[in-house]
C-alpha cells in the first residue's frame, strides 16, 4: 500500500503546485486532490475505471482514492491541488465526510462551473507565487470559491456500508481525522481504541494493513510534518515545538525527527536556511528550477485585468532616520551617472529632435560628456574612396555635431567605429541602421583614417581640449559575429593597430577598451588584459556594457545577437550591476590594475521594446543601482537619452518601452525625473542607508529616499504572461509594500525651508498618466499638452522654525522615489 503523507506549507490547509507528469504509482492520501491540464494529455486511474482527460481538462480524485496517472503525451505539465477537508469541518459540519461526484460535464467548455473552477485555480497559483502581503487571504478566498461550486454542484454523502471496500475507506478516514484533529494530545492506540469503539489490535493491523506503517510511526510522522512551519518560521525553542505537537520532551521530538530525515531539528533547519539563502527563493516550494517554464501554460485562464486591478492590501515597512546634522562625518562624492549622456548615433545628432532633447537633458541635469555610435558610418559620410582606391575624408557632418555639443557645453565620448563601407572587407551589418561591423579591408588605411581624423580635431579645437575627450576603441567584440566577425585574436591586433595609431600623435590622450559584457565572468576583458600587458598597451579606462535582459523573447534586435549567444538570456538579480562590478575589479587586481571603471552603456534591457522602461520602476531601479554602487564606479552612462535610437523595429506607440529617457516626442519617462532628482544631491555624502541617502551642499541637506521593489521569480524565469502593453504592474514581488518614513533631525537652531519632490505612479510620470486618461493612442495636440504637464513630479514646499529637533514624516509608494530638499534661511 502507498500511503502520501502530504506537508501543507506555509500554514495552509492546501498545497498547489505546477508539475511535469510522466507517470505515478498507485497510492492515496486523506487529501482530495484536484487536477488541472495545463499541457498535454493524462489518464488517471481509480478503482479501475479509467478517466482520459486532455489539455486543459480538469479533474478531482476524492480523499483516499487510490489512484494512478500516467502521460499519453510526449510532455504533460499538471496544476496539482492537494485540499485537506478536514481544516474546513469547523466551518462547515462534516465537510470531510462529503464525496464529491466527478462528472465529465464540468469539463464542458460552455459550461459556467468550468470557468469558475479553472480561473480560481489559477488565481490561487499566481497569489502563491507573488507572496504579496495578503496572498493568504487571496488563494484561501479561491479555496472557498472551489470548496462552495463542488458543495453546490458535486456533493454526496459519503456512501457507507455500501462494500467492503467503501466502508474500509470511511472507517479509515474517520480514524485518521480523529487522528489529526488531535495529534498534539496524548494518543495512544487504547485512546483511540476507545474513542472509535474498535480494539487495539484491530486498529494496529488496520494501519499495517492499509497505510503500509505502524500507528506509533503514523502518529510521529504526522506531529513531525506538523511541527515544519514552527520548526523553519517562527523562534520557537526545540522544547517548545516538541511540546506543542504531542511529544513528551525534546529528545523524543529529535529521535522522530533523526528517523523521519536522518539528521536532527536543528541540523534540518540550518541547512533549509541555508539552501534557501543561496536560491534567494521565498517561494521556494512553488517555484523550483525545473518548473519555471512551465508557467506560461496557465496564464490564458487569468483576468489579467481583474488582477491588476483588485487593489491589494496594502502593507508598510518603516525607515527610522536618527541623524545629527549639527556635527556629522562626511566625505566628498563623485554624481559618476551625471558625467556623461549618451545618443544611439552620431548622425542622429543631425536630427533638430535629438538636439531638442540633449538641450533639455543639459538644463535639468548637465552632462559633461556624450557618446555615441557611429562616428565613421556611412551615414556620417566620413570615407569614400575615389576610382584608384584613394581615401577621400570629409569631416563636415563631424564638425557641425561637435560644434553643436560646444554650443551645450558638451565634450565628445568617441566610439572609434563602425566601419565604413568602402573600407569594409565584408557586408556585415548589425541594427536597423546598418552598421557595418567588419574589419577593414586595409588596415593601414584604418589606421591614417584615424590618425586624419585626430588631427583635423586637434586642428579644429585645439590639442588640449582633444586631450579632455575620451576615446573607445570599437564595441562589445566579445559578441563574435555581431559586433565583431573575427577571431579575438584578430580583433587584438585590430585594437593594438588603432591604439598606436592615436598614441604615436599624442602620448597623454584618453584611450580605453571596447564596451565589454560580463559573459562567463567576462574571461574575454582578462584575455584582453593579458593582450595589453604583453604589447605595453596602457588604458586610460576599463568599458563595460551592463543589461539584466528583461526579455528573451524580445526579437527586436538583430537574432544573431541571441541565436548564438543563449548564455545571456537571463534575468538577473537586482544586483547584477554590482556583481558584474566586482568581477571586474577582481580581474584588475589579478593584473595589479587600478583602471577606471566606465560603464559606457547601462539600461535593463538592449532591446527596442521592453515595456519595463516606461513605468515608475525603471526610475526606482536606476536609483537603487546607483546610490548602492557609489564607491565602485567611475563613470556610468545610461543608454541612452532618446527613444529615437533607431537599433531595431519599434511599435508605432507612444510608451513602447524605448530605450531612452525621453519619447521621440520629448515628454520625460519616470527614468529622466530619477536623474533629475540624483542631480540634486549635494557633493557630501552624510549617510547612506539600503532605501535611502543623505547628502549636504553648503547650508543645505538633501534626503533621497526610494521603495524600490524587484521583479518577482515568475517574470525572471522568463515567463511574460502577465505583461502586456496596458498592464505592466503584474510582475514585482511585494508589490503592495509602502514605505513610511520618520525622520528625526538634530540641527543648528534657524528657519528652514522644507522642499519635497515626489515621484510615484501619480507624479511624475506620464506613462501612468496616459494610463489613467484612457491610453489614447492618437497623440493630439490637447493629449500632448496635458501629458507634457504631468511629467513635473510634484513639489510641496512649507518652513519651519528649528529648535533643536526638525521631524519629517511622509510616506513612499512602491517604484515610488521621495526627495527632500532642506534650505537654511538667512
Amino acid at each position: 500500500m502507498n500511503f502520501k503523507l502530504i506537508n501543507h506549507t506555509n500554514d495552509l490547509p492546501f498545497t498547489v503546485s505546477i508539475l511535469p507528469l510522466k507517470s505515478e504509482e498507485y497510492h492515496y492520501h486523506k487529501e482530495m486532490e484536484l487536477i488541472f491540464v495545463l499541457k498535454g494529455s493524462v489518464s488517471y486511474f481509480i478503482g479501475g475505471e479509467k478517466h482520459k482527460l486532455s489539455e486543459h481538462d480538469l479533474f478531482w480524485v476524492n480523499s483516499l482514492d487510490m489512484h494512478s496517472a500516467f502521460s499519453e503525451s510526449e510532455e504533460t505539465i499538471l496544476l496539482v491541488l492537494h485540499l485537506d477537508k478536514i481544516f474546513f469541518d469547523k466551518y462547515y459540519d462534516n465537510f470531510s465526510d462529503f464525496y464529491y461526484k466527478y462528472t465529465d460535464s464540468v469539463n464542458d467548455r460552455n459550461n459556467p462551473l468550468y470557468d469558475l473552477i479553472s480561473s480560481n485555480l489559477a488565481q490561487l497559483m499566481l497569489h502563491m507565487i507573488k507572496l504579496e502581503s495578503d496572498y493568504k487571504l487571496k488563494s484561501l478566498n479561491n479555496i472557498i470559491e472551489i470548496i462552495l461550486i463542488l458543495l453546490n454542484n458535486f456533493k454526496e454523502e459519503n456512501p457507507k456500508n455500501i462494500n467492503t471496500v467503501l466502508y474500509k475507506q470511511t472507517r479509515l478516514y474517520d480514524i485518521l481525522k480523529f487522528i489529526e484533529k488531535n495529534y498534539n494530545s496524548e494518543l495512544t492506540l487504547n485512546s483511540l481504541s476507545e474513542e472509535m469503539h474498535i480494539s487495539p489490535q484491530y486498529i494496529s493491523k488496520f494501519f499495517k494493513d492499509n497505510l503500509g506503517i505502524g500507528f506509533v510511526d503514523y502518529i510521529n510522522k504526522l506531529r513531525i510534518t506538523k511541527s515544519l512551519h514552527d520548526l523553519l518560521e517562527t523562534n520557537k525553542t526545540i522544547l517548545d515545538i516538541s511540546i506543542e505537537h504531542g511529544f513528551n520532551d525534546h529528545k523524543a521530538y529529535n529521535r522522530a525527527f533523526k528517523k523521519e530525515f536522518n539528521m536532527t531539528a536543528t541540523e534540518y533547519k540550518k541547512q533549509l536556511t541555508l539552501t534557501q539563502l543561496n536560491s534567494d527563493t521565498s517561494n521556494f516550494d512553488y517555484l523550483d528550477n525545473n518548473s519555471r517554464g512551465y508557467f506560461k501554460y496557465l496564464f490564458d485562464f487569468i483576468d489579467k485585468e481583474k488582477s491588476i486591478n483588485t487593489p491589494a492590501l496594502s502593507s508598510s515597512v518603516k525607515t527610522n532616520i536618527n541623524l545629527d546634522l549639527t556635527s556629522y562625518n562626511n566625505t566628498t562624492f563623485t554624481k559618476y551617472w551625471n558625467k556623461v549622456t549618451s545618443i544611439g548615433r552620431a548622425s542622429l545628432c543631425l536630427r533638430h529632435e535629438i538636439r531638442r532633447q540633449i538641450e533639455i537633458a543639459q538644463t535639468d541635469i548637465g552632462y559633461e560628456f556624450i557618446r555615441f555610435h557611429g562616428i565613421f558610418s556611412d551615414d556620417m559620410m566620413v570615407y569614400k574612396e575615389d576610382n584608384d582606391g584613394n581615401p577621400i575624408y570629409n569631416w563636415t557632418y563631424i564638425d557641425e555635431i561637435f560644434d553643436f555639443f560646444y554650443r551645450v557645453n558638451l565634450k565628445p565620448f568617441i566610439e572609434i567605429g563602425f566601419m565604413p563601407e568602402a573600407l569594409a572587407s565584408k557586408k556585415q551589418f548589425i541594427f536597423l541602421w546598418k552598421a557595418n561591423v567588419s574589419q577593414p579591408k586595409s588596415l593601414k588605411k584604418w589606421t591614417d583614417l584615424v590618425s586624419a581624423f585626430i588631427n583635423h580635431c586637434v586642428d579644429r579645437y585645439g590639442e588640449d581640449e582633444v586631450k579632455k575627450w575620451y576615446f573607445q576603441i570599437w564595441n562589445a567584440p566579445d559578441l563574435p559575429e555581431v559586433f565583431w566577425s573575427e577571431s579575438k585574436e584578430k580583433f587584438f591586433q585590430f585594437f593594438k593597430a588603432t591604439y598606436n595609431s592615436i598614441k604615436t600623435m599624442f602620448k597623454d590622450i584618453k584611450v580605453g577598451s571596447p564596451g565589454l559584457l560580463p559573459l562567463n565572468d567576462f574571461q574575454w576583458l582578462n584575455d584582453f588584459l593579458n593582450f595589453c600587458e604583453k604589447n605595453h598597451i596602457e588604458l586610460s579606462f576599463i568599458a563595460c556594457n551592463i543589461y539584466a535582459y528583461t526579455d528573451p523573447k524580445n526579437n527586436a534586435l538583430p537574432a544573431q545577437l541571441y541565436s548564438k549567444h543563449d548564455d545571456i538570456l537571463f534575468l538577473n538579480e537586482e544586483n547584477y550591476l554590482k556583481e558584474s562590478i566586482s568581477k571586474v575589479k577582481s580581474i584588475l587586481k589579478k593584473h595589479s590594475l587600478h583602471t577606471p571603471i566606465f560603464i559606457t552603456e547601462w539600461n535593463l534591457s538592449p532591446f527596442t521594446n521592453d515595456y519595463n522602461r516606461d513605468t515608475c520602476f525603471l526610475s526606482s531601479y536606476i536609483t537603487y543601482n546607483l546610490i548602492n554602487n557609489i564607491e565602485n564606479i567611475d563613470v556610468l552612462s545610461f543608454w541612452s537619452l532618446s527613444d529615437i535610437i533607431e537599433e531595431g523595429l519599434t511599435e508605432n506607440k507612444l510608451y513602447h518601452g524605448g530605450l531612452g529617457l525621453l519619447t521621440y516626442n520629448r515628454l520625460k519617462k519616470p527614468s529622466y525625473n530619477a536623474f533629475a532628482l540624483l542631480g540634486k544631491l549635494g557633493d557630501k555624502l552624510i549617510k547612506r542607508g539600503d532605501d535611502y541617502i543623505i547628502t549636504a551642499q553648503n547650508n543645505s541637506y538633501q534626503i533621497l529616499i526610494f521603495n524600490f521593489i524587484y521583479f518577482d521569480e515568475l517574470f525572471m524565469s522568463g515567463d511574460k504572461s502577465l505583461l502586456d502593453y496596458h498592464n505592466r504592474y503584474n510582475i514585482f514581488k511585494n508589490s503592495n509594500l509602502n514605505k513610511d518614513i520618520n525622520l528625526i533631525l538634530s540641527m543648528p537652531r534657524g528657519q528652514y525651508r522644507i522642499k519635497r519632490w515626489y515621484l510615484n505612479r501619480n507624479s511624475g510620470s506620464t506613462y501612468d498618466a496616459w494610463q489613467s486618461m484612457g491610453a489614447p493612442e492618437q497623440i493630439q495636440n490637447d493629449v500632448y499638452n496635458y501629458l507634457k504637464a504631468k511629467e513635473i513630479p510634484e513639489i510641496s514646499i512649507n518652513s519651519q522654525e528649528v529648535q533643536n529637533e526638525l521631524l519629517i514624516s511622509d510616506s513612499v509608494p512602491p517604484h515610488g522615489i521621495l526627495l527632500i530638499e532642506i534650505d537654511k534661511i538667512n
